[in-house]
């Protein structure tokens, strides 16, 4: 049997998810997309290999365009997902330049903390 990776999200990411009202069904329902496209949603340029994808929560009170969009990376060599963001469609289709500086940040923290608990061989 084939272990899926662990899952974890931003502090940012909870709390966006909180303000939108949506549910824990909405996770459950992302979380399990977010595993089939691991390897093959779109990778955002510039910023260290984060995937961007599209949902539609079912709670979502967004209208006809209730899409949102989720920014995640897999760390596969951790077997792990960080999702860092979501955001709803209508308030803007790409990130800021800000915002990708401060993924990029955190994604580094993010392997170099692996990096250290681990430590690798053959980095």
């Amino acid at each position: 049997m084939i272990t899926p990776p662990g899952i974890i999200e931003t502090k940012l990411f909870t709390r966006i998810w909180d303000h939108f009202g949506l549910s824990v069904d909405d996770l459950v329902a992302l979380q399990d997309l977010c595993l089939v496209q691991l390897k093959s949603a779109p990778v955002v340029p510039g910023c260290a290999g984060v995937r961007k994808m599209r949902l539609a929560p079912v709670s979502a009170a967004f209208g006809k365009r209730s899409s949102m969009r989720l920014l995640f990376k897999y760390f596969e060599n951790d077997d792990l997902v960080v999702m860092f963001l979501v955001y709803p469609k209508g308030a803007k289709e790409n990130i800021t330049a800000d915002e990708k500086k401060e993924i990029v940040r955190a994604v580094a923290a993010i392997e170099a903390e692996f990096s250290k608990r681990f430590k690798r061989k053959n980095e």
